[in-house]
């Protein structure tokens, strides 16, 4: 063999394993590729999946926040109906406040409930006192009605109830509407002095 065939071999051993590294590095680069390409698709599904949860959050926080305004509304709404109707229908109005002070001055005040009351046009008052203590005695020193009174001394047993006059609260027209603030003297058993104030008026009609 000459020179020159020992030259070509020695170039084609090269070139030969120059191929393979060639195909080597063609086949890691194409391994690389493909695993970049992949952790690329898993990072967008994992962006996909993160904006897919940030969504779904604010679509939840979306819907509380309408329905809290639709009970908003509708809330807003029954109150201005109610408040209409007040409007429109006075009686309404009137009836309610005669109801409450009712229930309020025949409940739990102490010591005296009004249980009964009558007032005519022609300003004659009855009053039904009851002590709602259960000691005695009490003794009511003052009456006061709206500006009217009776300061007989009225004395109350334990749960006791007496019928107390008002006999001159003026003249007014029957059917209308009395809104008339109270307040009790009285002494406790021990004999000390005492007030009670009423917190809501008697709401009532002439009769």
């Amino acid at each position: 063999m000459g020179i020159a065939d020992a030259i070509y071999d020695t170039m084609k051993n090269f070139s030969g394993n120059f191929s393979a590294l060639d195909a080597h590095f063609a086949k890691q680069n194409a391994s690389d590729i493909g695993s970049a390409d992949a952790e690329c698709r898993d990072s967008d599904q994992t962006r996909g999946m993160r904006q897919g949860r940030i969504y779904m959050t604010f679509a939840r926080r979306g819907q509380g926040a309408t329905e809290y305004l639709v009970l908003l509304a509708v809330v807003l709404i029954i109150a201005l109906v109610s408040i209409m109707l007040l409007g429109y229908f006075p009686g309404m109005a009137t009836d309610a406040k005669i109801t409450q002070s009712s229930a309020y001055w025949r409940g739990d005040v102490r010591p005296f409930a009004i249980t009964e009351v009558s007032i005519n046009s022609t300003g004659y008052g009855s009053f039904m006192l009851q002590n709602m203590e259960a000691n005695g005695p009490y003794t009511v020193t003052l009456f006061q009605v709206g500006g009217y009174n009776n300061s007989t001394n009225i004395t109350f047993a334990a749960g006791e109830g007496k019928t107390v006059i008002i006999s001159d609260m003026g003249n007014n027209t029957g059917g209308s509407v009395y809104d008339l603030n109270v307040t009790v003297s009285y002494t406790l058993p021990s004999g000390a002095l005492n007030k009670q104030y009423g917190t809501k008026n008697i709401v009532g009609k002439y009769s």
